[in-house]
């Protein structure tokens, strides 16, 4: 909803967005339902995920203007020199390693690669928020999913990381902090 708004607010007509960690392509898909005009690229590491993703992909008849590419965060767009990317958008792992056990059985199932955020949960985020600014044109968002008890720890890592302006944490359904979006300054 978050990158809904700002498509719509900032008046972009064919974004490119890019969905890291991608996983079925849930995110993307929903995305190119909504923003119809959307280029997008998911990434992720696991080649199983990324299956299904294209399945999803697919079934959906987005093959037109999506795409999926196995690697590690941004450092595939990084590599071949990509600056025109108008949204990052990311459900990262941020669970702590000491909470992983404590999960409820159905979360388990997940792959760890995708929930595992590392000793603070916040691993990559670390990684992240300083690599879109290499992808991100000025102005673009980077709208990240955050544990709610993590809003605090990852705006700092905005702050440490510089060349960001507008740092928001929105509110989940529940009222828990669960989104923060911030604008790479121009």
């Amino acid at each position: 909803e978050e990158v809904i708004s700002y498509c719509e607010k900032q008046k972009l007509l064919e974004p490119n967005i890019v969905d890291v960690g991608t996983g079925s392509g849930v995110i993307m898909v929903s995305l190119a339902h909504y923003i119809k005009e959307a280029l997008i690229v998911g990434i992720d590491l696991d080649e199983n995920a990324l299956q299904v993703a294209r399945e999803n992909i697919n079934k959906y008849d987005l093959s037109d203007r999506l795409k999926v590419i196995r690697g590690d965060l941004l450092a595939p767009l990084i590599k071949m020199g990509k600056a025109n990317v108008n949204i990052v958008v990311s459900n990262p792992p941020y669970i702590r390693e000491d909470e992983m056990d404590k999960l409820p059985p159905d979360v388990k199932m997940e792959p760890a690669l995708a929930l595992n955020g590392g000793q603070d949960g916040l691993e990559v985020y670390k990684i992240l928020i300083p690599q879109a600014q290499q992808v991100l044109v000025p102005g673009g968002l980077l709208a990240l999913e955050i544990g709610m008890e993590q809003a605090e720890e990852v705006r700092e890592i905005f702050h440490e990381s510089d060349g960001w302006t507008g740092i928001e944490v929105k509110q989940d359904y529940s009222g828990r902090d669960r989104i923060i979006t911030a604008k790479r300054v121009n």
